[in-house]
């Protein structure tokens, strides 16, 4: 899913706005996205109720303040206790 709709196919921050209109998600304020960690994987969404949280949290983003971590999940036991990615994934 992209972050805002194109070609016609709803983005994350509409079906958001009308997931508070259904009221599935209870904040009623505005959200902002601050960011989409790695859109080619699954990834996870950034928001924030304010301007002054999402200037923040993208300064942040931004510097390399913030690390990221990936944690797999299988329904089989890996060969490897531990592995690294590296590319694209």
């Amino acid at each position: 899913l992209s972050l805002h709709s194109e070609g016609g196919t709803p983005g994350v921050m509409p079906l958001v706005r009308a997931m508070q209109a259904s009221g599935a998600i209870a904040y009623g304020g505005q959200l902002r996205a601050v960011h989409r960690l790695d859109r080619p994987t699954s990834g996870l969404l950034l928001l924030a109720k304010t301007s002054e949280a999402a200037g923040v949290l993208s300064g942040a983003l931004r510097e390399r303040r913030l690390a990221k971590y990936y944690v797999a999940l299988s329904d089989r036991k890996p060969l490897r206790r531990q592995g690294r990615v590296r590319g694209e994934m």
